[in-house]
């Protein structure tokens, strides 16, 4: 397997993978509150050995400094919020927090949603069934939208950055099969969201590259997994 580089005192390392939406909420909270890291991507096809030794799962992302180690990419991003003060992403009081922490949650019952290389190689089988994912999104997110220019309220939030991967994704589905899921039509606040969410400078310097893209899902069609992800 790979060798595991050694990290240096004091530096912060962050263990990823490219296209894990769950790593990538953890690059926008690093991004949006400009904290200096490294990052080691990991090919979760092939992991190597050491990689259970720091989350025995065996998943990303993982942050370490200094042999502390914490993973999971909401428990990431709230120590991050909390050890890098500034520009804090999570409100204080306690209901305003509560409510943005279950528009957060909601994304754990979508995860069969963000599938892309289901999605990618006609996992739904029909125009009809790629439709059907807009129906959770129309609900949690669109309606969120009406009374606030980003999901918690008018500025960028933790629910921003926890909950876009996921709306991202879906809005790949025009350029990688044709299909636009959320439509400006049927999802008008989702629409100029995502468009103000595309401004964003986290969210550039995180956003997918669809070439890339297509060049990796051609490659683990081959079953040929690169390493640099």
């Amino acid at each position: 397997g790979s060798v595991l580089p050694p990290l240096e005192p004091g530096k912060l390392r962050l263990y990823s993978m490219l296209y894990c939406p769950f790593a990538q909420r953890t690059r926008l909270v690093l991004a949006h509150k400009r904290i200096p890291f490294e990052v080691v991507n990991i090919n979760l096809k092939c992991k190597p050995e050491w990689l259970f030794d720091k989350n025995p799962l065996g998943l990303v992302p993982i942050l370490e400094k200094d042999e502390r180690i914490v993973y999971e990419s909401a428990v990431c991003d709230e120590y991050l919020d909390a050890e890098y003060p500034g520009l804090s992403l999570l409100p204080k009081e306690p209901y305003v927090r509560a409510r943005m922490q279950m528009l957060m949650e909601s994304c754990g019952k979508m995860r069969k949603y963000t599938n892309l290389h289901g999605y990618c190689n006609g996992y739904f089988r029909s125009q009809e069934n790629y439709l059907l994912l807009r129906l959770p999104f129309h609900k949690f997110y669109e309606n969120a939208l009406k009374s606030s220019k980003y999901l918690a309220g008018d500025s960028l939030s933790m629910a921003d950055l926890h909950i876009w991967p996921f709306i991202e994704r879906i809005y790949l589905l025009k350029e990688l099969v044709g299909i636009e899921v959320l439509s400006p039509d049927a999802c008008p606040q989702l629409t100029q969201y995502t468009q103000r969410m595309f401004q964003e400078p986290c969210v550039k310097a995180t956003r997918i590259d669809v070439k890339k893209y297509i060049e990796y899902r051609n490659a683990y069609s081959k079953g040929v997994f690169p390493d640099d992800v």
